[in-house]
Order: structure tokens, then C-alpha cells, then sequence
């Protein structure tokens, strides 16, 4: 279908007969189309033929009225924007593209830069924006990284849940998508596991597993498996930035259909999880409730002050310190200051505007949860005391893991935990007084940085690696859509071998460095995955497995 839609010299996008003010709503968002325009790195500028002033920018109030709220609703509700299969229509589509309704069209371009508008617009009311939202995801969004496109195919419709994969694998980067293999006589939870395992081996990565939640209504899956057929209702949103396992490479071994052997680091056991957050008074509320009681006078798990990685957390670290060149990230040093004048007697004073609306749209179902080493994040409200917060190598996210049948465990989800987010499992702590930048042009990309406070320098070099192995080098080259959200290249000298993960976070490397390595088997959600009988002929000695991992890791290295 992909290659069908990628050929034809126009697609026109039937939105069906006109009806509910659909001509109405066609005019307004053309208007707003004409009047600003996109550029590659998704950015807003004022058209050359603009005839209004500033529509690009998004505190600008729109002469946006109640009927033309109305007639817009009426026509992003419609079916079309719901559908799967029209995510590839959408993606392909070329300067003749049109949408259609009854008898009325406008260009297809003009139409996304008039959702995109809508949907970045401040002023713009928070129902409205979902549907623009929805709009804007097949206009914007879905060619930026396969996990992006998956994302938005999980909450459109299909009749057939084996789609949620088929309906978007023409999306997908091209050398994988040839590794998939159309197969209708798979049921749903076979073809998620296979695309599961194909993108593991694919980018060496891990970067699908924070999608996994486990949930009562997830579909027969592995619990280390994304359910694509269900909407995601995870408490921490995505946040493609972190690198809670650094550059270091998945090491993993499938037995069974539904046991997966990875290898990490246990960090930390939860003992306290908060009523689920729901809204800004609920996030203030359970942050109030749960504020350490030495917040102006300790210091956090990792060195840092306690107030400092209580208001980092609060933010999930979205500040102008780690951001510098946003804006309209809030500083950790100035909300810090400003809780203390405007309270009595130095007491931390937490005030609502301190929490912006839109970050407490990241954790929102989630709760807020500590732990017994002394750490504090946000998790699924699922989460449970007893469960352990792990690193998994090639992981991008510290991942909630629940004993079940020792030594088998339930994947919960993923989590944000502050001092665990940047390496710190398998590296340390940044020492003082380096502190972590990052900048990105796309939102899904992210160049990561290293302070020096002292210097007022930047380095790309982590300062708690060593030099690069003299059988080395680093290679410089362009990302590609095949390429995992955190990656860099290095050659082996004597075989010219290249890799996509850092030399120096190989399991033997961090073993030396004296990390904790461990073996999780994981395992299913509900009985159905309770493992095999215990007999199972790929299932060796801890060593074993160990080994078998490590050989599974080189096999890949030299096959890249």
C-alpha cells in the first residue's frame, strides 16, 4: 500500500460528505494555513503572504470564535483521523495532496500547518487541542522515528489488531521494515512479540521496552512486549532524552516464547507509591504530602542538595540547566530562590505556578513513589511497594521490574527516578562540577553535553569514562531512521568492525569498573507466561546464560 500511495501523482483525502459546518471549517483552517509555514526542523514562521500578524508564534490570541471551534471539532472527529491505515496516506503525501469533504478541498499542506497552529497554540482550550492533536500526529509526527509512527498508530483504530504493525510498516526505516514479514496466520501477541524481537536485534537497543505496562486489559502478551493494541496510559510520558543505561548495547537471550534473559543493574526497591496524580491540585498535593522532611538541609542519594533534585524531579529534569536553549524552561536555581523569599522562615513554599499544566500532563495517572535507598521519581500508579527499580543495559529508561516466580519477573513499566536518569547505574554519579546539557533540533533527537561550572566549558566526553580502548576509534556519521534514539559509532581497528554502542559499557568493561551485573528473566503478566516447567533445554547454570548473552552481543558486533 505504502509504495502505491508513494507513486500516485495525487492523493486526495475523502473526509466523506459535507455535513455539521464542514465547509465552514475547511475556510477557517485554510485561512490559518496561508498565514504560516513549517519549516524541515518543525519550526513556525509567518508566511511571506501572510496577511495577519504573528499567527505563527504561540501566545498569539486567534480570532478563533465558538462556531469555529465548533464546525473544526465537528470535522477532526471524523472517522478519518482515527483510522490506522491512513497513516501512510498521510506520510507520502505530496504538494498535489488535497482533502476533501462534500465538495469542498484545500491543500493538504495547508491543512497541517493550520493543525499544527491550533495544536502549539497556547490560547487554544485543552479539549480542542486533543482532536487538533490527533490531526497534527498524521500530519507531523509520524515519519520523525519508527517509535513515534507506532505511537501514533496505537491510538488510532483497526479492525484487525495485527494491523497495528502491518498499517504502519511502510513507515517504518527501510532495512527493518524488510525483516518484518507479512504473516496473517500469526495472532496479534506472536506478531508483537516477533516485532519485538526484530527491532532488539535490529538497533541492539532496547528502546521499545519502556512502552511496555503491565495492566489488566493487556492483550496475551509477554509483559516484556508492547501491547500495540490498547492506549498506553503510562506516567511518565515520553522523555526520548535520558540514557539511563549510557551508550552501553542490550545483551539479552529468547528461550521460550515468552521469557527474555537481559542483563542489568538492581538500583533500588520501592517502599511508598502515592495515590494516582490526575491533575495540577492532585500533582501538588502528593508532591506536598511526600516532601522530605531535611529538604533545605540534606543531600540527595547522589550528592547533589536535596531541594535541588526534589525541584529537578518535579520537573523531570525539563530546565533551563539541562536545556539551555529553551527558553521556556523554568531554572532550577530561580524556582529554588523564589520558593524561599516567599515563605516564612526559609521554608520551601511549593505554589501552583512553580508547575506547569503541561508537565503535569507527563505524569498524569502516575504516582509519586521512594524508595528504601532514598530515592524519590514518578512511576505507574501500578506500582507496588517491593517491586525493584532496575537499569537494563541498552535501555534508555530505568524500567520497574516485579519478583514473581523467582527468579522470574513482571516488566510494570517504566519510571523517572531522579539520579538515575543519566548513566549513574552503570557509571556513578556526574562528578562535581560537571553537569549534563542537552540540545535538539527535532524534540527526538538529542546531542548530550557535559559542563564544567567551573570552567564555563562544554565537552562531549563523559567524565567518567576513560580513553577509548587503543582497538578503537570513534566514527562520525549521520543518523539514520534504522539508528536507536541514543547511539554512537566505533570501529575495531583490526577488524573494521562497527558498533553502535561505546566500547567502554561492555559487560566485561563495567564489570572491571566494579558494576553489579545481574540477570533478569523476564517473563509474562498474568498465568499464561508463568514460565515453562523448569526443564526448558536453552535454560543453563546463571554462568551459563551469562555466556550465552555475551555471545549473543558479539555475534552482533561482527555482523554489523
Amino acid at each position: 500500500m505504502g509504495s502505491i500511495f508513494s507513486l500516485s501523482y495525487r492523493l486526495i483525502a475523502w473526509l466523506g460528505p459535507e455535513k455539521n459546518g464542514s465547509d465552514h471549517a475547511l475556510s477557517v483552517l485554510q485561512y490559518i494555513g496561508e498565514q504560516v509555514e513549517i519549516s524541515n526542523d518543525h519550526r513556525r514562521y509567518a508566511s511571506e503572504d501572510a496577511t495577519e500578524d504573528a499567527w505563527d508564534l504561540s501566545k498569539t490570541v486567534l480570532p478563533y470564535d465558538d462556531n469555529d471551534e465548533a464546525a473544526v471539532a465537528a470535522l477532526l472527529s471524523r472517522p478519518y483521523f482515527e483510522r490506522v491505515w491512513v497513516m501512510q496516506e498521510c506520510a507520502v503525501a505530496n504538494h498535489e495532496a488535497v482533502i476533501r469533504c462534500g465538495h469542498d478541498e484545500m491543500s493538504f499542506h495547508q491543512f497541517s500547518r493550520a493543525v499544527i497552529t491550533l495544536c502549539d497554540n497556547e490560547n487554544i482550550p485543552v479539549t480542542h487541542k486533543i482532536l487538533t492533536f490527533n490531526a497534527r500526529d498524521l500530519t507531523h509526527t509520524i515519519t520523525q522515528h519508527l517509535i513515534i509512527t507506532l505511537l501514533g498508530g496505537q491510538c488510532r483504530k483497526c479492525e484487525d489488531q495485527r494491523d497495528k504493525i502491518y498499517g504502519i510498516l511502510s513507515l517504518a526505516p527501510r532495512a527493518f521494515a524488510e525483516k518484518i514479514t507479512v504473516n496473517y496466520t500469526l495472532t496479534a501477541a506472536q506478531v508483537y512479540t516477533d516485532f519485538m524481537l526484530r527491532h532488539l536485534n535490529h538497533t541492539s537497543r532496547f528502546d521499545l521496552l519502556p512502552y511496555c505496562s503491565a495492566n489488566e486489559s493487556r492483550a496475551r502478551v509477554p509483559s516484556w512486549v508492547p501491547d500495540w493494541s490498547k492506549v498506553r496510559k503510562s506516567a511518565v510520558s515520553d522523555l526520548y532524552n535520558f540514557q539511563a543505561a549510557g551508550l552501553s548495547t542490550a545483551v539479552f537471550h529468547h528461550g521460550t516464547f515468552n521469557i527474555l534473559n537481559v542483563v542489568g543493574v538492581e538500583c533500588a526497591t520501592i517502599n511508598s507509591v502515592s495515590e494516582p496524580i490526575h491533575d495540577r491540585d492532585g500533582a501538588i498535593n502528593v508532591l506536598k504530602g511526600y516532601e522530605p522532611v531535611d529538604l533545605l538541609t540534606a543531600s540527595y542519594v547522589n550528592g547533589e542538595s536535596s531541594i535541588d533534585s526534589w525541584l529537578r524531579m518535579m520537573l523531570l529534569d525539563l530546565c533551563r540547566e539541562r536545556f539551555p536553549e529553551h527558553s521556556s524552561f523554568q531554572r532550577i536555581s530561580n524556582l529554588r530562590e523564589s520558593s524561599l523569599e516567599q515563605s516564612i522562615g526559609r521554608e520551601f513554599q511549593l505554589r501552583p505556578e512553580m508547575l506547569p499544566q503541561d508537565l503535569v500532563a507527563h505524569i498524569s495517572t502516575g504516582s509519586l513513589i521512594t524508595t528504601n535507598e532514598k530515592h524519590f521519581g514518578f512511576s505507574p500508579s501500578m506500582a507496588k511497594p517491593g517491586d525493584l527499580i532496575c537499569v537494563i543495559l541498552g535501555c534508555f529508561m530505568p524500567m520497574i521490574l516485579r519478583p514473581k516466580n523467582p527468579p522470574e519477573f513482571t516488566v510494570v513499566g517504566r519510571c523517572y527516578i531522579q539520579g538515575l536518569m543519566d548513566g549513574e547505574a552503570v557509571l556513578g554519579s556526574i562528578p562535581s562540577p560537571w553537569t549534563v546539557r542537552q540540545y535538539s533540533d527535532d524534540g527526538f533527537s538529542f546531542t548530550t553535553r557535559f559542563f564544567n561550572k567551573s570552567k564555563d566549558t562544554e565537552s562531549e566526553k563523559d567524565p567518567r569514562l576513560g580513553p577509548v580502548p587503543p582497538d578503537w576509534e570513534m566514527v562520525d556519521r549521520e543518523r539514520t531512521p534504522d539508528d536507536p534514539f541514543h547511539f554512537s559509532c566505533f570501529r575495531n581497528k583490526q577488524t573494521g568492525g562497527v558498533i553502535n554502542w561505546d566500547p567502554r559499557m561492555e559487560p566485561k568493561e563495567l564489570e572491571k569498573r566494579g558494576v553489579k551485573l545481574q540477570t533478569f528473566r523476564l517473563g509474562g503478566d498474568d498465568d499464561e507466561f508463568d514460565g515453562d516447567d523448569g526443564n526448558d533445554e536453552n535454560e543453563d547454570d546463571e554462568g551459563g546464560e551469562s555466556e550465552k548473552m555475551t555471545k549473543t552481543m558479539v555475534s552482533r558486533r561482527n555482523t554489523m
